[in-house]
C-alpha cells in the first residue's frame, strides 16, 4: 500500500480551510451570546414567515425592505457569518427585486387553476419568485393531491386536479 504525500500548498489550503471553519463558528458562537443579534436573527425569520404568509405583494416588498436592513444591521455586529437566513436576496437582470419569498399553497393553487400546464420557471416568474423556493410548496400540493404534473425534470407542467 503506498501513500502519497501531501505538498506545502495542499497542507497549508486545509489549515486554512479549518481556520475560516474555527472564525464560522466563533461568529455563530457570537450570536448566540448576543441578545441584541439573537433577537434581530429572531425577528429576520418572523419577517420570513410573515411575507411567506402574506399575499399582498406591497407587503411583501415593504417586509422585503425590513428584512435587508435588519440583515444589514446583522451583519454590522457581528452576526454576518455566511448564513443564507441573514442574507439580502439578489437582483434579476432587469434590476427588480426578484422574489426571495416562497408563494402561499393558495396563490400557486390560483395560478395553477388559471395557467394550467406551466413550468415551474415560467410560475415562478409570474409570481415573482424563484424556483428553489417554489418547489416545496409545490411538493406539498401534489402530496396533498391538489395538483397533478405531467412530464419530467425541467419540462414538468403542473395541471390542477
Amino acid at each position: 500500500m503506498k501513500r502519497t504525500r501531501r505538498s506545502e500548498e495542499q497542507r497549508i489550503a486545509e489549515l486554512e480551510a479549518k481556520i475560516m471553519q474555527i472564525k464560522a463558528l466563533a461568529e455563530k458562537k457570537k450570536v448566540q451570546r448576543d441578545p441584541s443579534l439573537r433577537h434581530i436573527k429572531m425577528a429576520l425569520r418572523s419577517i420570513d414567515k410573515a411575507a411567506n404568509a402574506s399575499g399582498d405583494a406591497t407587503a411583501r416588498k415593504t417586509l422585503e425592505d425590513i428584512r435587508v436592513t435588519l440583515a444589514g444591521l446583522m451583519a454590522l455586529g457581528g452576526g454576518g457569518g455566511g448564513e443564507a437566513t441573514i442574507t439580502p436576496r439578489g437582483r434579476s437582470s432587469a434590476g427588480s427585486m426578484i422574489g426571495g419569498i416562497a408563494p402561499s399553497e393558495h396563490q400557486l393553487m390560483e395560478y395553477i387553476q388559471r395557467h394550467p400546464g406551466q413550468r415551474g420557471e415560467e410560475i415562478a416568474r409570474e409570481l415573482n419568485s424563484e424556483t428553489r423556493l417554489m418547489r416545496p410548496v409545490l411538493h406539498r400540493l401534489i402530496e396533498a393531491k391538489r395538483i397533478k404534473t405531467s412530464g419530467q425534470a425541467r419540462a414538468t407542467a403542473y395541471h390542477p386536479v
